[in-house]
């Protein structure tokens, strides 16, 4: 297990009753969601839920970069446009990300 695996950021939900088969679950409702309670934990230790939600957002900034490029000006007015203006950084990643696990899947085959 590696140390990024092992700080790794999970919650769930407990309900109140629990049930056997996931099959045969009844549908939820409002009121369900209401009596849900989140647990929060990194690895084996259980959090509150101020400690947790501060955990996750450490271990989401621990997955990114942060690397500065130099892009072409009309190359980011590109993106902003594609964006609408709005988180174009973020469209950017997403973009070569998509263009990435494109090139490792013709790769593959």
């Amino acid at each position: 297990m590696t140390e990024k695996s092992k700080n790794t950021v999970n919650y769930s939900m407990r309900y109140e009753d629990d049930w056997i088969d996931e099959d045969d679950a009844p549908e939820l409702t409002e009121a369900d969601f209401n009596r849900v309670d989140l647990v929060w934990s990194v690895g084996d230790k259980q959090l509150n839920e101020t400690e947790g939600k501060v955990a996750f957002q450490a271990a989401l900034k621990e997955q990114n970069e942060h690397e500065a490029i130099e892009l072409d000006a009309d190359v980011i007015e590109w993106f902003k446009q594609k964006a609408d203006g709005k988180n174009y950084k973020t469209y950017i990643n997403n973009y070569l990300k998509e263009l990435v696990q494109r090139d490792a899947y013709q790769v593959a085959l």
